[in-house]
């Protein structure tokens, strides 16, 4: 019998800029780990949308987005955004071990 494919996550289409335009909710299945988040001021807020593991669901700054990619957010793209969340926590990550 074949395998069955990755069914999504309901959360993963959450990405987007929130109303002050300074924060992106993002959700995340390879969140960094505790301190990485702190060190940014990463806000965790898993629990409030139903995760077992808080950090699935993160609140970043979106300077520190702006930061990485070297342009300003663009909220419109949302698949573009979901990228750029993604590769600014795994640079967070390699930052903190010093890589």
């Amino acid at each position: 019998m074949a395998k069955k494919g990755h069914e999504p996550h309901s959360l993963e289409g959450i990405t987007r800029v929130d109303e002050t335009g300074t924060r992106v909710i993002h959700y995340t299945c390879n969140p960094p780990s505790d301190d990485v988040l702190i060190d940014h001021g990463v806000e965790s807020v898993g629990k409030r949308h139903g995760c077992s593991n808080n950090n699935e669901v993160l609140i970043i700054p979106t300077e520190h987005i702006e930061r990485h990619t070297g342009r300003p957010i663009s909220g419109s793209d949302q698949p573009g955004l979901i990228l750029d969340c993604e590769r600014t926590l795994v640079a967070m990550e390699r930052g903190r071990r010093g890589k």
